[in-house]
């Protein structure tokens, strides 16, 4: 009967374990998930910030628009 025991014993510890190690390596991909996720928006921003003033840029060349009139913001959402 003490082998029964010790066999139950040692398959719940073994299911407790494998559960916290499911649970360590879902939150460690989470992590992953948000690091990549803000990396790519960071790089979204700079790739606006450069189209925004290339298009300032622009349109100062060609007179159409003083630099000093338009914002960054408008640009962006040209």
């Amino acid at each position: 009967m003490s082998d029964e025991d010790f066999k139950q014993d040692i398959n719940h510890i073994r299911k407790g374990d494998e559960q916290k190690l499911i649970g360590a390596l879902t939150r460690f991909h989470y992590r992953k998930i948000e690091r990549t996720k803000n990396k790519l928006r960071k790089t979204e921003q700079k790739m606006n910030l450069a189209k925004a003033k290339l298009t300032m840029r622009n349109l100062s060349k060609t007179g159409h628009v003083r630099p000093e009139t338009i914002s960054l913001r408008h640009v962006v959402r040209m």
